[in-house]
């Protein structure tokens, strides 16, 4: 019976260990994630790359004495709501426009899941503050793209690592109105006479206008 009783108190001393544990390192918890997204206007036939920054700023809660005082957090996006696979597609009627998501100026480090997260450290020093921390990507048009004029939207959804908070930003990308010369206007010849009457001559052009 001894045994037993003392089997017993081990087992629940382990049982309020663990628990503390596991309170411990649930005690950091983080309340939003935010982005204002990326709105853009792009004249579809004409380079450079359109390359527009943004951020995403993460908020958390140091709540215990024995929290760690600084953490490592992580932010997914996923590809929107017209994606084609891995593309992401802002949408006007039935038409689409091509951009993606980046984690640099220079559009080569894409932001998606995996291993293509935003990554970042939050610090809170010895008080139980909200502290915000923000990460700043890029939303980058990355080809020439010939398209109706108008506004392209999308929707992106972001999630966090701690406690798989999710949120969502709004992509908003507006084509102008553009005219290309198909056939350029020819010569007009004029015969002019001393005296003579008015001349009068006509040539031919072909515009595309989106």
């Amino acid at each position: 019976m001894t045994y037993e009783i003392r089997w017993l108190g081990a087992s629940l001393l382990t049982a309020a260990v663990l628990a503390l544990a596991t309170s411990s390192d649930a005690a950091i918890t983080c309340t939003s994630v935010t982005s204002p997204g990326f709105s853009a206007a792009f004249t579809g036939t004409v380079p450079p790359t359109n390359v527009t920054p943004s951020s995403v700023t993460v908020t958390c809660n140091r709540n215990l004495a024995g929290d760690p005082l600084s953490l490592n957090y992580l932010v997914a996006a996923n590809n929107g709501l017209n994606a084609a696979g891995n593309q992401n597609r802002a949408a006007l009627g039935a038409n689409r426009l091509q951009y993606d998501l980046y984690r640099d100026a220079a559009c080569s480090l894409q932001w998606r899941g995996g291993g293509n997260r935003l990554s970042n450290t939050m610090t809170f020093g010895n008080n139980f503050l909200p502290v915000s921390q923000t990460t700043n990507w890029w939303g980058c048009i990355v080809t020439s793209q010939a398209l109706p004029a108008g506004t392209y939207t999308d929707t992106v959804t972001m999630t966090l690592s701690v406690g798989g908070l999710t949120n969502t930003f709004p992509v908003s990308i507006y084509t102008p109105a553009t005219c290309t010369l198909a056939t350029a206007p020819g010569t007009l010849p004029f015969n002019y006479v001393a005296l003579g009457a008015a001349q009068t001559a006509s040539t031919s052009f072909q515009p595309n206008c989106t």
